[in-house]
């Protein structure tokens, strides 16, 4: 009858409450979290009331005691797949923790794949449109659609840039570069003022776009303050320059053609009696980075010794 209605605790709980007049019970205490799990399960199975559950041989009892000691899953315990991955893991931890990190590395290649993928079919669309938008506005210039009348480039950009205002509202990226592109033209023509309205409209849709890249809205920026520059207004150009090349780090090389770019306006900008030593000394990297590449452009390294003596000239004013 006693044992009828002993209740069983798991050996982890006795453990965990030794008494506190026990000498050793700090001892006793230390050993209730190894005793969690597989070795109360042991325990209570072999000290369980109905003798089908026990083990049946003490060879049993000794067998799954092996099993624990080996880290293999016990008999005591019931069998589920997790249980049976969680043995095997602690049995494989060095090869299991390699195996993540070799899938984690894998399944982030794939994901890297994937986005460069999707970034490069975006690109390709947005190219296909702004080729095809292109290719529609200059065939304005076609005889056969003006009935031979003349049409001039500015006439066409304006037409363009009319077009822009009703088409391709639902792709703000591709507004935006055929925006740039049209500011570029009109600032080679001397039209400087349509060329900064474009400009301002496409750096305010790459500012508030989402899905933009930094060196987009930089180049937005470079445009806008070469514009300036033409107009005169070298601080507003200074301030888009500085931005534009926090933006996007490196910015300041030869090694793009946005680079170039950002290298020619800002060192004009500094020339202006603004910093010529800056202005010389960004000069003269820039004639050391065209001399030292792998095809020296002649006409490049003519542009920048002509800079530079221009900065010499002023200098010596």
């Amino acid at each position: 009858r006693e044992v009828d209605s002993e209740t069983l605790e798991r050996p982890s709980v006795v453990a965990a409450g030794a008494d506190e007049r026990e000498p050793e019970r700090e001892i006793v205490r230390s050993f209730a979290p190894r005793l969690a799990g597989d070795l109360d399960s042991i325990a209570l199975k072999a000290l369980n009331r109905e003798p089908s559950r026990r083990y049946p041989s003490a060879a049993a009892l000794r067998d799954d005691l092996m099993r624990f000691l080996d880290g293999r899953p016990v008999a005591a315990q019931p069998d589920s797949a997790g249980y049976r991955a969680s043995k095997f893991i602690g049995r494989h931890s060095l090869a299991v923790a390699t195996g993540a990190v070799i899938l984690a590395a894998l399944v982030a290649g794939v994901v890297v794949v994937l986005w460069q993928a999707g970034v490069a079919r975006g690109e390709a669309r947005r190219a296909d449109r702004v080729k095809s938008f292109l290719i529609e506005l200059f065939r304005e210039a076609d005889p056969s659609q003006t009935l031979g009348e003349t049409i001039t480039a500015r006439e066409i950009l304006e037409k363009g840039a009319r077009r822009l205002d009703e088409q391709l509202v639902e792709e703000p990226a591709v507004r935006a570069e055929l925006l740039d592109t049209i500011a570029q033209v009109e600032r080679n023509l001397g039209l400087l003022e349509p060329a900064a309205r474009r400009a301002d409209s496409g750096l305010e849709l790459r500012r508030v776009a989402s899905g933009g890249s930094r060196l987009e809205l930089a180049a937005s920026l470079v445009t806008r303050a070469e514009i300036h520059y033409d107009s005169g207004e070298l601080e507003p150009a200074l301030s888009l320059l500085d931005e534009a090349l926090h933006l996007a780090p490196g910015l300041d090389s030869l090694a793009t053609p946005l680079g170039r770019r950002w290298l020619e306006v800002r060192t004009s900008v500094l020339g202006q009696q603004i910093d010529l030593a800056e202005a010389e000394r960004l000069g003269r990297r820039a004639l050391a980075e065209a001399l030292a590449a792998p095809e020296v452009d002649a006409l490049d390294v003519a542009h920048w010794r002509l800079a530079l003596a221009g900065f010499a000239i002023d200098g010596s004013r």
